[in-house]
């Protein structure tokens, strides 16, 4: 007989929505909304099923790279055959309109050389206008962010596009081999203004939680006052986690009531 924690996880296997983040204290806001949530350890992922408001949500957490986020999205297709993929976490700015905070909805997400992929937008323009913290545009996936001034101009110049990350382009490539709905919802964690380099960017790079630690270990003892900005830096983490996870359940209530209202217009 199945154990309630394996009842609930399959429960909710076909037609779920997932949303994959590299990171845990990306995911950590959502995690926080998901009723009668349940963990599983994968082979390629951390998965979190649940429900927000009787809608199935599977969160999965990958770690960093296009390597990791292009395996465990076919793992979690094949896995949980989800109607909708929706990758989520934070991207770094490239206009100094776009400030730490605000929302980025891609309609277009690019590789490094130049291939792109389209995104599901749910905004209009007339909102998007309307919001000075919301934006949709162009987003670019690369090897790694931008860590000078002319490394970040030199991106905008090639690409043309609003943010960057490190993963989108891959789970919207399998999404679109797999033929899974795929959109995408950015919260910007560092902008243009801010200082691109700073001793603490070794902790961000890391994708273990072991090697967070290592690499805090390592800027206390290089720099005992960074003991300060690592906590303010955790303070700030969870406060765009948050933000991040309440636009977030506001775009699974609407892909919700979108296919919803699509399957009466079908049996009609």
């Amino acid at each position: 007989m199945a154990t309630s924690s394996e009842q609930t996880s399959e429960q909710i296997i076909p037609g779920s929505l997932a949303v994959i983040f590299p990171h845990a204290e990306e995911a950590a806001g959502l995690k926080r909304k998901l009723s009668e949530r349940v963990s599983t350890r994968c082979v390629a992922l951390l998965e979190h099923c649940g429900s927000w408001k009787n809608s199935p949500v599977v969160i999965a957490e990958v770690g960093g790279g296009v390597r990791r986020a292009e395996r465990a999205t076919r793992d979690l297709i094949i896995m949980r055959r989800p109607r909708w993929i929706i990758a989520a976490g934070f991207a770094a700015s490239l206009r100094a309109e776009i400030e730490c905070g605000h929302i980025l909805i891609p309609d277009v997400v690019s590789d490094q050389q130049g291939n792109t992929w389209p995104a599901a937008c749910l905004v209009d323009s007339e909102e998007v206008s309307s919001r000075s913290t919301f934006h949709v545009g162009k987003l670019v996936t690369l090897p790694s962010l931008p860590q000078t001034e002319a490394e970040r101009l030199a991106v905008i110049e090639t690409h043309q596009a609003l943010a960057c990350d490190t993963q989108t382009q891959a789970i919207a490539e399998v999404c679109q081999r797999e033929n899974v709905r795929f959109l995408s919802v950015r919260i910007i964690d560092r902008d243009p203004v801010d200082d691109l380099v700073t001793d603490l960017e070794p902790i961000d790079r890391r994708s273990t939680r072991a090697g967070k630690l290592g690499a805090a270990a390592r800027a206390l003892f290089q720099r005992p006052g960074s003991i300060q900005d690592i906590w303010q830096r955790k303070k700030k983490t969870k406060e765009l986690s948050d933000r991040l996870a309440e636009c977030l359940t506001g775009v699974i209530e609407q892909l919700q009531q979108r296919d919803e209202d699509k399957k009466r217009i079908t049996e009609s």
